[in-house]
């Protein structure tokens, strides 16, 4: 399930109304990685980039410069996704990031972990 905040309520629109370039999907077990990006392209949007940690991602965006859109898990080996987050704010990165974590739930004060880790939405 995709939560988006109040505060970031244009996440979709800005998002749907501009040209989507890349997507980039961060995760470590490539299966679940894959999975979303089928989903993602049965829906329109162009076949992602993948990358498997933190350290992947900031690589993925140094050569590409037409990513619009990363979904980062939270826990990977090396940069996981709160220090990859961190890093694309610390840099002024003008991307939509969008946190996928198996720990957390629909129960969590989900806007207040978004804020946390800067991310713009999270999926549970």
């Amino acid at each position: 399930m995709l939560y988006l905040f109040p505060e970031r309520r244009n996440f979709q629109t800005k998002v749907a109304k501009k040209k989507m370039k890349k997507i980039l999907i961060l995760d470590d077990d490539r299966s679940l990685a894959e999975m979303l990006g089928v989903f993602l392209t049965t829906f329109g949007y162009p076949p992602p980039v993948y990358g498997g940690n933190g350290d992947e991602g900031l690589s993925a965006l140094k050569e590409m410069d037409d990513i619009s859109l990363v979904f980062t898990d939270l826990e990977m080996p090396g940069m996981g996704g709160s220090d990859f987050i961190r890093n694309c704010r610390t840099d002024g990165l003008p991307i939509k990031i969008v946190l996928m974590s198996g720990t957390f739930s629909k129960n969590d004060d989900l806007t207040k972990l978004a804020k946390e880790y800067g991310a713009d939405a999270i999926l549970v």
